[in-house]
């Protein structure tokens, strides 16, 4: 199953099982909860990848992620 949006994710999602797929961007409270590690668990694939969503979306992942190739001595402050 190929599901468009987080209208019709919410609507489907008891249904989502492992090779169905995800399009589109998720709100940004549905990537931070539980919701979305069940689905991984399931197998349901993303598209984007829920990592590029999260990297498009936050300054604090981007630094963390790249933390490898920052300036020594500088960290990360959220909030």
């Amino acid at each position: 199953m190929i599901v468009r949006g987080a209208a019709e994710l919410e609507r489907r999602y008891d249904e989502l099982t492992a090779g169905d797929v995800v399009v589109g961007l998720l709100p940004a409270r549905f990537l931070a909860g539980a919701p979305v590690a069940d689905l991984l668990e399931r197998g349901v694939r993303f598209v984007p990848s829920l990592t590029c969503q999260a990297l498009a979306r936050s300054k604090c992942a981007q630094a963390a992620a790249l933390r490898r190739w920052m300036a020594p001595h500088t960290r990360v402050v959220a909030r």
